[in-house]
């Protein structure tokens, strides 16, 4: 679905263009040393087009970013260039001055001159941005050049993971690769940042995470801090519930080519080390040469399995477009589902689950016993963080349920997909409205995207609504750690990889300040929210605001369509009530919006806090 942009992030997006200059292609070898005693060394090439480092010691080829009269190179953390020395390349790197480079700065950019054999100089920029803290994906595909991965089916290769301190922590010849996601996939424009799935061989234990033979390398690529989605999940973990998304980030490279920052992770699945329960995929099943038949109300494959398994089903509540292209699943009252697990389950038990979710429905919607075909420890815990998340998708899509062997309640979990949350997709509303508004609002904008209604009848029901607030208050502590250190520490952790990311998919050239900002946007909707929620849930407990003022003054630009402009001044997190701002003629036009190059994000309001210069026009109705 379209994501709306903060209007704090300003954002800056153009689309990389390698540029081929009308000159001889020109090289330039040098050798790179390592800070250290043992040097490493390496041979960069500079070619509009075809620029590359080869580090030897680790036998690494970096392939270079090409960009309008620069070169970027994006280095992994367990690499330490810190000197540059041109050897016997006949063609050098001069600085402006027009003095020959011996050091490259790191993590900017510097205008330099390229010195070709024949005397022409040439103005030239060149980049070396460092992450750091982070591990190294890195995935060679066979067969095929990158980009072209397939999103259904998948392609093999070979992967290499190495720790940030540059040691080999796995390496395997034969995994698999192909694209993943719904709307992270479907909707991201050509040459854009990419989720991907990978299958090893076996189980194994990446990052060290819990293993796995199946690992969701996440894009994370509408959501500025990179953040969003660990949060809830690292959040989901502080308050116990049963099951919940283990993940860490990376910086992943394919065929040699830099994509930038990556959350990986476990998709929502059953096994061992993901939901513990009867795991009916591992069942051996006589269906891999049968066909699937698909009803108006239900869809899964012809094969007889006898009696039908009563557990070990996750299911997931869809839209009808993501149902489409599932193997399994059922709709009920015009509600889609689809089952993750069993990945093609039978048409028998797609009916046994369709038949199971439609007496939990019944269930909710009687107001004598709503609660009795569901455990509310997960319903409660799972809804609780999307509250908080004010996430934009919770009940639409990428919402999880699943079904236990020999129990007859539905359990809620895991949470998951959250990068639209926090803000992200909800600048337009308040942080101070329930999520029943949000459904609302979300289905008016588009009545495809039907929200699954039962978190608003369970809120209805007295004794379910003071759980809900009791754990609110219970795990209060919890959420106040979130906005007084841990949120400050995901920062620290990821700020150079954020800062290459931001580079290599937005070109930023400020892009510190547009991360840096985004970060404080996050914990202003954080305190903000938390606040709200501590009213609503009865919570004596009074959140620690955060300190997000630089004192820095912004100016605000207004522009009507007639050309004139107005001028506004703003301190700098100041919220600007709506009366203060330039009137306009509401029949004609839906507010102020950001504009920036060209591309109109948000209507600004008196809930997204100026942390930057913002140029803001008139949308028309």
């Amino acid at each position: 679905m379209n994501k709306l942009s903060s209007v704090t992030s300003n954002f800056r997006s153009c689309t990389a263009m390698i540029i081929l200059l009308p000159i001889s292609v020109f090289m330039i070898c040098i050798a790179v040393f390592h800070s250290s005693p043992d040097s490493d060394t390496a041979d960069l090439i500079i070619e509009p087009g075809n620029s590359s480092l080869y580090v030897k010691d680790y036998d690494l080829t970096i392939r270079g970013w090409d960009d309008n009269g620069r070169t970027l190179f994006f280095i992994p953390a367990y690499i330490n260039i810190n000197n540059v020395e041109q050897t016997y390349s006949s063609y050098k790197l001069l600085s402006k001055t027009g003095e020959e480079i011996q050091n490259i700065k790191a993590n900017q950019l510097e205008k330099v001159i390229v010195k070709t054999d024949t005397g022409e100089t040439i103005p030239w920029e060149v980049g070396f941005y460092f992450s750091k803290n982070l591990y190294t994906v890195s995935i060679s595909i066979n067969d095929i050049e990158f980009p072209d991965i397939d999103h259904d089916r998948y392609a093999t290769g070979t992967i290499r993971l190495i720790s940030p301190m540059g040691r080999v922590r796995y390496e395997e010849e034969s995994i698999m690769i192909k694209g993943r996601g719904n709307g992270s996939w479907g909707y991201t424009l050509a040459g854009g940042k990419r989720p991907y799935q990978i299958k090893l061989p076996k189980k194994v234990s990446l990052c060290d995470l819990p293993p796995s033979d199946k690992w969701a390398l996440i894009a994370n690529a509408d959501d500025s801090t990179k953040i969003r989605s660990k949060l809830v999940y690292d959040m989901a973990h502080d308050i116990d519930m049963e099951y919940a998304i283990d993940s860490d980030w990376v910086d992943l490279y394919i065929n040699s080519e830099y994509l930038g920052n990556y959350l990986l992770c476990h998709e929502p699945s059953i096994g061992e080390f993901d939901l513990n329960i009867a795991d009916l995929d591992a069942l051996s099943r006589p269906y891999r040469d049968t066909n699937q038949i698909t009803t108006e109300d239900m869809k899964g494959y012809v094969y007889d399995i006898s009696p039908v398994p009563e557990g070990g089903y996750l299911i997931e509540k869809q839209i009808d477009s993501y149902y489409e292209k599932k193997n399994s699943g059922f709709v009920y009252n015009g509600i889609p589902f689809s089952i993750k697990s069993p990945s093609e389950a039978s048409i028998s038990e797609v009916e046994y689950v369709r038949d199971f979710v439609g007496k939990v429905d019944s269930s909710i919607h009687n107001e004598n016993n709503q609660t009795s075909r569901i455990d509310i420890y997960s319903f409660a815990r799972r809804y609780l963080l999307e509250e908080i998340s004010m996430n934009s998708d919770s009940a639409i899509t990428s919402y999880y349920f699943y079904i236990k062997p020999d129990d007859d309640r539905l359990f809620a979990g895991p949470n998951w997909d959250q990068d639209g949350g926090f803000g992200q997709s909800t600048t337009m509303r308040s942080y101070d409205m329930s999520m029943n508004e949000v459904y609302m609002i979300r289905e008016s904008g588009n009545p495809l995207f039907k929200a699954l209604d039962w978190d608003t009848y369970l809120r209805k029901n007295t004794d379910y609504e003071e759980y809900l607030s009791s754990i609110f208050r219970k795990y209060c502590p919890v959420f106040e750690k979130y906005l007084s250190y841990r949120i400050d520490e995901y920062y620290d952790k990821l700020q150079y990889s954020l800062k290459a990311d931001h580079i290599r998919w937005n070109s930023y050239e400020d892009e510190e300040d547009v991360i840096q900002n985004e970060y404080k946007y996050l914990k202003f909707f954080l305190y903000n929210r938390l606040t709200y929620l501590a009213g609503e849930y009865g919570s004596e407990v009074g959140f620690t605001k955060p300190d997000l003022s630089d004192g820095s003054t912004h100016v605000l630009i207004f522009k009507y369509p007639d050309g004139t402009t107005y001028h506004m001044t703003a301190t700098d997190g100041e919220q600007i009530p709506p009366e203060n701002l330039p009137t306009y003629d509401a029949s004609r036009y839906d507010g102020w919006h950001c504009y920036d190059d060209g591309v109109m994000h948000s209507v600004f309001s008196y809930y997204s806090p100026v942390y930057s210069d913002l140029t803001l026009v008139l949308g028309e109705l």
